[in-house]
């Protein structure tokens, strides 16, 4: 078949391109021509003459974030560099991930004047909600789910008025458009995010749950530290973690990561006082796999709905054991003496205790476990065989 894997990023930025690049080796492996469409960036690795020039929403001019805004609603260009592309490729199948604010969604007008079978993976709840986190002024917010998206500007839910416009506008025309049935099959990467796409009416017929694939890693015992990876940003739960770390001062902590709530996070340290967290800032490469190969287990204390996040799958692949919140897809992932409730400071600093005192022999039992897990449920090759049997339903469907 020809695939076209359509994704705003093409570089190693997240999760969701982490996904996207293994599904184009997957289909590439498997004798499947691939092209790509996204938009141009320094840092990508691939491109090609039909990507749109780049969108930088960081901008300080108030016009230009006017201009993107517009943009981020219905991207006329990308729409007509999409369409040519999809002319001159002719691809069986589309398949997209991200393509909301940059690409936007006028991309699914293409695919309903051409009829072409298409996929969509839901990396976050953008395809829901104005607001693809559901978290805003720290708390889940499901209240847009179902058509209310009048509520994005009402509570400012994306942190800037002219942001939390914007995306009401491009909700509300979604929903005009009727843009969420052009797709023909969705993708969930978790059992909640499809809990979620029911609630906010996509049928369930055309929506399933494939986990995001790992590729296999070597076991490494665990070490003596406890380990956080991920962004320091305030739906990640780092500053429930500094509090267990608090009531845990026997305990060395390392958090491994950057964003905007660094300086933040830092001077609670400094103001009570918690000297057994080390801040290691952004580490990757072989760095960040040292990083976790010496760390006891790895805590995941979010406080979103996360989907089926690589913070926790990374870890389980190398066979150690994770602590992590009960929230979103993680559930899905672990056994329940590895998860805590959300933002409970002394339920999570319990459950340290336990897993940091318990003998070396159940720390590795429970790694191996998370590690066959992944192996059998969410490796590569499931995740192709899963792939390519959707595609076929979706391009052998009767019209």
């Amino acid at each position: 078949m020809k695939i076209l894997l359509v994704n705003k990023y093409w570089y190693a930025r997240g999760g969701a391109e982490r996904v996207v690049f293994l599904t184009k080796r997957v289909l590439e492996d498997a004798g499947h021509t691939v092209e790509v469409f996204g938009m141009k960036q320094e840092k990508n690795t691939l491109e090609n003459e039909y990507f749109i020039d780049t969108i930088d929403y960081a901008t300080d001019s108030w016009m230009a974030r006017v201009m993107y805004g517009i943009k981020s609603v219905y991207n006329v260009d990308a729409k007509k560099r999409f369409a040519k592309l999809v002319d001159d490729f002719a691809p069986d199948v589309i398949h997209f991930h991200n393509i909301y604010h940059q690409l936007s969604y006028s991309l699914l007008d293409v695919v309903r004047a051409k009829n072409i079978p298409s996929v969509m993976t839901l990396h976050d709840y953008k395809m829901l909600s104005p607001n693809y986190t559901l978290f805003h002024h720290n708390t889940i917010d499901t209240s847009m789910l179902g058509g209310k998206y009048y509520r994005c500007l009402l509570h400012n839910a994306m942190g800037s008025w002219i942001r939390s416009f914007f995306a009401m506008c491009e909700a509300y025309l979604r929903s005009w458009k009727k843009w969420s049935i052009v797709v023909d099959w969705y993708i969930a990467p978790s059992a909640c995010m499809k809990t979620l796409c029911k609630k906010s009416g996509i049928p369930m017929d055309n929506i399933q749950v494939v986990q995001n694939p790992i590729e296999e890693d070597t076991v490494s015992l665990p070490g003596n530290t406890v380990v956080y990876v991920g962004r320091l940003a305030k739906e990640k739960g780092v500053l429930t973690l500094l509090g267990a770390a608090q009531h845990t001062p026997h305990i060395s902590y390392k958090i491994v990561g950057d964003g905007p709530e660094k300086s933040l996070l830092e001077q609670y340290c400094i103001t009570h006082h918690i000297k057994n967290v080390e801040f290691c800032g952004w580490l990757e490469g072989e760095t960040l796999d040292q990083a976790i190969t010496a760390a006891k287990f790895v805590v995941v204390p979010s406080e979103w709905y996360e989907n089926c996040p690589y913070s926790v799958l990374e870890v389980m692949a190398k066979g150690k054991v994770v602590i992590a919140s009960a929230i979103g897809g993680i559930p899905e992932l672990l056994p329940k003496a590895c998860l805590f409730e959300p933002g409970d400071v002394d339920g999570l600093a319990q459950i340290i205790q336990q897993w940091y005192t318990a003998p070396l022999s159940l720390l590795v039992h429970n790694g191996a476990v998370l590690q066959n897990k992944v192996r059998s449920e969410m490796s590569v090759a499931v995740y192709s065989k899963k792939l390519q049997e959707i595609y076929t339903t979706i391009t052998t469907r009767i019209v």
